[in-house]
């Protein structure tokens, strides 16, 4: 007699343990005890849990925590291999090569950085001017990625 996989495993059916939360908040007459409710409320038809201090935590379903999560861990990876470059007025820098910039291959031996440069001005977002030392004229703003400290 034969026997399928299906008939020998049954598809296990996963409870959702926030219906049941949801449907006796909903209840005028529901039976569950307040002790057992009173930290949960529906707030525009969302499930939240009060925490101390009145504090409201959504609950989210477990496709959505594992895409969150996913994301924290990729920005975490991200935030650790990144270090952020700060520069001031009248530090030394130098600039990445032009073929460096485009992305375009160069011979193994081609130079990777330019300079010594001068910042000359600084922005909050991450864009400089700067440059050569003898000159007092300045290039395009560049982005603090292109650029890399110089310690003479």
């Amino acid at each position: 007699m034969p026997c399928s996989v299906v008939e020998i495993f049954p598809e296990l059916e996963t409870q959702d343990w926030e219906t049941p939360i949801a449907n006796e908040l909903k209840n005028p007459f529901g039976a569950a005890t307040l002790n057992k409710l009173k930290h949960f409320t529906i707030y525009q038809g969302v499930l939240y849990f009060r925490g101390s201090r009145g504090l409201l935590a959504r609950f989210v379903g477990t496709e959505e925590a594992k895409v969150k999560i996913k994301e924290r861990r990729t920005a975490r990876a991200y935030d650790a291999l990144v270090k952020p470059r700060q520069f001031a007025a009248d530090d030394l820098v130098f600039k990445a090569a032009p073929h460096v910039m485009r992305g375009v291959f160069a011979s193994k031996f081609a130079v990777k950085w330019e300079g010594p440069f001068l910042v000359k001005e600084a922005n909050a977002n991450g864009y400089y001017r700067i440059s050569r030392l003898n000159s007092e004229t300045t290039m395009a703003p560049i982005n603090s990625r292109w650029l890399k400290a110089y310690h003479p």
